[in-house]
């Protein structure tokens, strides 16, 4: 099976897991780009098990920070819903909304819920999506929740990871200079993050790979 993480955080949290289970992990870079440049360069066969797996926004105060789900249907503004053809874990079934940039503001994060009836969201598994159905993988994403619904997100934060996925200390450090975010916010955000990232290493480590079921019956 393959992991794709679209940030190095994200990857460090899954390498013993993907060690222990001889699983192939990759980091694809952040958003849309990331997915499709990584994807460019990809040699996984068709047929291959593959699974987005990273931290997301929570649209509703029922999935709460540091809990994880598996998404079973994509959706972006415009186009049609993509249901993955994977059911991988037990976790809770979501919908997951594909943005341009993350949704930073309360306000975003209700609008995004009202307009699309979301349970968490994220700027890659649209595009994940298309390249997994493309490449005729059998793909699912299980995402941690990092940010609740009742969690805003400093401005400009996705600046703080490059092209590859790796966080970029500059912008972090200004952030916090000039008052964006606090110094216990950073902590309790990283805390999260890394709780959230818990989460989806312990539903994946549970994988049975006898008992997976694929939507498609194969």
């Amino acid at each position: 099976m393959h992991l794709v993480c679209p940030l190095e955080f994200e990857r460090n949290a899954l390498r013993a897991l993907a060690r222990r289970r001889r699983w192939t992990l990759h980091c694809c870079g952040p958003g849309a780009a990331g997915v499709e440049r990584w994807a460019g360069a990809s040699v996984i066969p068709r047929g291959a098990r593959v699974v987005l797996a990273g931290v997301a926004g929570g649209l509703h105060l029922e999935v709460a920070s540091g809990t994880a789900v598996e998404v079973v249907e994509v959706c972006e503004a415009g186009a049609a819903p993509t249901v993955p053809p994977l059911r991988l874990t037990g976790l809770p079934a979501a919908r997951c909304l594909a943005v341009g940039a993350p949704l930073t503001t309360l306000e975003s994060k209700r609008a995004a819920t009202e307009l699309h009836g979301a349970d968490v969201v994220d700027t890659e598994s649209a595009a994940f999506a298309r390249v997994a159905t493309r490449s005729r993988w059998s793909w699912t994403i299980v995402r941690g929740v990092s940010d609740g619904a009742e969690h805003s997100l400093p401005e400009g934060i996705a600046a703080w990871t490059d092209a590859r996925g790796k966080t970029r200390l500059a912008p972090v450090a200004w952030a916090v200079l000039r008052g964006r975010i606090s110094g216990g916010e950073l902590a309790a955000l990283g805390s999260r993050s890394v709780k959230a990232m818990n989460a989806v290493a312990a539903a994946l480590d549970a994988v049975d790979a006898a008992d997976v079921k694929e939507r498609t019956g194969r």
